[in-house]
């Protein structure tokens, strides 16, 4: 088996002790979603195994990174603690006693560092073309998509706090996708919806605005993609309200009135 040769730094061995928990306790949904992304071939990630872009987006909420080289030489310069680490494979050549061909085996791995795009700044004067922070793309956009222009919510798809697969901005606007999952944006833009058809949505409690969004998510499911999300959605539900079913029932009358107004937007599309 492989050996693993560990850097110095402690901050890595932090971050890979941090990634083994996770794995053990089945928490990796966000970043296995997340990882989806298509990442621009200019950038050193794109070519990272999947385990490596696991763990630059555990450690970093990043998927784009490049080397301290890489960045100076496209503009950039990391700044100060923003590390994050990979594995890189430590290799031998060895002569095939049968070929008598020279091939390379790997003996173990070492934790290199690599930089997000995020935490670099702009050299300034820089004598070239500054490399500018990339608008991931997932490999499928999800329905609905317009409707979000329409309620003037931008749509970033990006990596997300590990705690979360998106979230809804009211202030600003927009939506941050960590994930390309039709569920996930169903659940964000039901908020967006539920903001604009309802003048107390400020003041309402987190318990309302979450159930209305997810079982508004559900609904979505069923209506465009023809997916049953129910069992999904209640145990969500479940997080926010000792009785699922009363807290749905009290929320009928915004969900229906947020489904109506989206029928409006869609027929002016239609138009």
């Amino acid at each position: 088996m492989a050996k693993i040769y560990h850097t110095k730094s402690g901050d890595s061995k932090k971050a890979i002790a941090k990634m083994v928990e996770k794995f053990q306790n089945g928490d990796f949904n966000t970043v296995t979603e997340g990882i989806k992304f298509e990442i621009p071939e200019v950038f050193p990630s794109s070519k990272y195994s999947f385990l490596n872009k696991m763990m630059i987006y555990h450690q970093g909420d990043s998927l784009v990174t490049g080397s301290y080289k890489f960045w100076k030489e496209n503009g950039r310069y990391p700044t100060k603690g923003s590390a994050l680490y990979i594995y890189k494979p430590l290799k031998k050549k060895y002569k095939d006693s049968d070929t008598e061909e020279e091939k390379w085996f790997v003996y173990g791995f070492s934790l290199i560092p690599t930089f997000p795009i995020e935490r670099t700044e702009v050299i300034k004067d820089f004598d070239g073309e500054v490399i500018e922070v990339p608008e991931l793309q997932p490999a499928k956009l999800p329905p609905l998509i317009d409707v979000a222009e329409k309620l003037g919510l931008k749509v970033n798809w990006k990596p997300v706090p590990m705690d979360r697969w998106a979230d809804y901005m009211k202030r600003g606007k927009r939506i941050n996708m960590g994930t390309d999952s039709p569920k996930v944006f169903f659940h964000e833009l039901a908020h967006g919806l539920h903001a604009e058809v309802d003048s107390n949505y400020p003041s309402r409690t987190k318990q309302f605005k979450e159930v209305v969004a997810e079982f508004s998510s559900a609904v979505m499911m069923s209506l465009y993609l023809g997916e049953d999300s129910s069992g999904n959605a209640w145990d969500y539900i479940k997080h926010y309200a000792e009785d699922p079913a009363e807290a749905i029932h009290s929320a009928l009358g915004m969900i229906q009135k947020m489904f109506n107004y989206l029928d409006k937007l869609q027929e002016v599309a239609n138009d």
